[in-house]
């Protein structure tokens, strides 16, 4: 993860047989956000793939104690309007309701890459909290 604060480094076990689309996170972060002079909590659960198309993916954040947030990643400088209602509705019908919205890396995709340019548009942060 990389954006105007700084940059994080995760690390994930992907098992594909047994749970397709679930990444357990394996250690601590590190990177420059973990130590800057703001607190920062260690992801430590789930993501999950909840979406994964050709143009963009959505991977949801599930930490413990039901704090969830999600991001879409784009492989282009934008998503158009249909592809990001589309997400919206996805994560409705998933319960999970848009507390707040933000972007990083805006425009980077245009920028040269080395690797499949899978580059983070947009986070849509959700919270919820399940009886």
């Amino acid at each position: 993860w990389s954006e105007s604060a700084g940059n994080l480094n995760y690390q994930f076990n992907v098992d594909t047989i047994n749970r397709p689309g679930f990444w357990i996170s394996s250690g601590a972060q590190n990177g420059t956000m973990t130590t800057l002079n703001t607190p920062y909590r260690q992801f430590a659960g789930i993501v999950e793939v909840t979406k994964a198309v050709g143009s963009h993916m959505v991977l949801t954040f599930c930490m413990p104690g039901q704090q969830l947030f999600s991001i879409v990643m784009s492989r282009t400088k934008s998503l158009p309007t249909h592809e990001l209602r589309g997400v919206n509705s996805l994560l409705e019908r998933k319960g999970l309701t848009r507390v707040a919205t933000r972007e990083a890396c805006r425009g980077a995709a245009a920028l040269p890459s080395s690797s499949a340019a899978v580059l983070i548009f947009i986070a849509i942060l959700s919270f919820v909290n399940r009886s």
